[in-house]
């Protein structure tokens, strides 16, 4: 357990370097920025492949199976809470971002939180 500590540290640290750092919070304060909850879930698997930045300091490829909420964005863009792959106790907000309302861009990940 204290390596996986160490790596995440790490990451954290090298990201705060790079100035890419997103939010880290609590629970309670990470749901409160997750906002308002869809009724129903969204199929995600349109991103499955996508690269998203992740709490613990890595890249991952999202895949639909580590989406397990949906929340309300303004427009055509989604906002998904995704689990990170390696560490199943941290876990991230994501967005998407599109260009031209069409064409997926990227995700961008807006905070992360440590049970």
């Amino acid at each position: 357990m204290s390596e996986n500590l160490s790596i995440f540290r790490y990451n954290l640290i090298k990201n705060y370097i790079l100035g890419n750092i997103m939010k880290i919070l609590n629970m309670e304060s990470f749901i409160l920025e997750a906002g308002v909850q869809l009724p129903t879930t969204r199929d995600m698997s349109a991103y499955n492949g996508k690269a998203f930045k992740c709490v613990c300091g890595d890249i991952h490829n999202f895949e639909s199976n580590m989406d397990f909420r949906n929340f309300m964005t303004n427009s055509i863009n989604a906002k998904m809470i995704i689990t990170c792959p390696n560490y199943p106790n941290m876990a991230t907000i994501v967005k998407t971002k599109y260009k031209f309302l069409f064409f997926f861009d990227k995700f961008e990940s807006l905070a992360g939180t440590k049970q």
